[in-house]
């Protein structure tokens, strides 16, 4: 939706950027009438606040998903050794078109009898690694949790690096 074919435009009167929130906002009448953020990922979300006047429509139509947050907090990334319970294989690019690799793998909990399963996505450097792995390798991997999505699928770990796997060469000091 294009402001100029408004016959009320919304007239702004400041646009703030937040370099540590990662987001802009835009004020009409010393009131916050927009907020974009931008997510760890890069992609720019729309999130539609008070508006400076009931009447008059947002500043661009919001997605029609779910709402989202106004920005996204980085958890910090876990460390976790397992198995591969598959040999990796390739998946769907990632959001930014770059390749990615998943495998099954069982990770022993402190606490938990049996191994949590999680559908691990290998991304960047670590594809070429899990690529050349095989199943029932032991390997230790730092990543990103996400909790399933919907109840027969796996949790899922976002690999970023793995910190030891069958093959590495070990560095002298």
């Amino acid at each position: 939706m294009s402001v100029e074919n408004n016959e009320n435009p919304l007239a702004l009167s400041a646009i703030h950027i937040d370099l540590k929130e990662r987001s802009i906002t835009f004020e009409a009448e010393n009131k916050t009438v927009a907020k974009l953020a931008l997510a760890a990922s890069g992609t720019l979300y729309f999130h539609s606040v008070d508006q400076a006047r009931a009447e008059e429509p947002a500043l661009a139509d919001p997605p029609e998903t779910k709402a989202t947050p106004a920005v996204q907090e980085r958890h910090p990334t876990i460390t976790v050794t397992g198995r591969l319970k598959t040999k990796p294989r390739e998946g769907n690019p990632d959001a930014r078109g770059n390749r990615t690799v998943f495998a099954r793998l069982a990770v022993h909990q402190e606490g938990e009898q049996e191994a949590h399963m999680y559908l691990a996505t290998f991304h960047r450097h670590t594809t070429r690694i899990a690529l050349s792995l095989s199943q029932e390798a032991q390997i230790t991997v730092q990543g990103y949790p996400h909790d399933r999505a919907a109840e027969r699928r796996l949790d899922t770990l976002s690999v970023v690096n793995i910190l030891s796997y069958p093959g590495k060469q070990q560095r002298r000091r």
